[in-house]
């Protein structure tokens, strides 16, 4: 399944064609993993390996979102700034802008974390389809 530096790898990979960097700030807490710099773009990876058994159970992640990240994000949005999280659980993607990130990651079920989602895609190469296309309209 792999972590979520692999995660942000492969992100990186993907976004390559828009000059995305993996950001690796000891000093910026709570700072997101990519920035796509031609968009001013942020993204926090998360990830999980699967959902839970029951549908009403909220998806809990390896590594939930720290406070730091949810202020980082709530900031970023409050001052005209865009950022977003990349969940990836099991072989499925899930896009939030931050705000909302912070709000129902890791408090929400399945079918929850879909719709509230701004981009839903099931595996890489609809992801790798529908990512760009999708933060070069915003």
């Amino acid at each position: 399944m792999g972590s979520e530096s692999t995660l942000r790898k492969k992100l990186v990979q993907v976004l390559r064609t828009l000059n995305a960097e993996a950001v690796e700030n000891r000093c910026g807490v709570g700072m997101p993993d990519v920035c796509v710099i031609t968009l001013g773009v942020w993204i926090e990876c998360k990830k999980t390996a699967a959902f839970p058994k029951k549908p009403e159970s909220p998806v809990t992640l390896t590594h939930e979102l720290l406070p730091s990240q949810k202020v980082w994000l709530r900031r970023c949005a409050r001052r005209g700034g865009t950022a977003y999280t990349l969940t990836q659980v099991a072989n499925e993607f899930f896009l939030h802008d931050g705000p909302t990130a912070c709000e129902v990651l890791g408090e929400v079920d399945r079918a929850t974390l879909t719709s509230t989602t701004v981009l839903h895609c099931v595996g890489w190469a609809s992801l790798e389809r529908e990512l760009i296309p999708y933060l070069t309209s915003k």
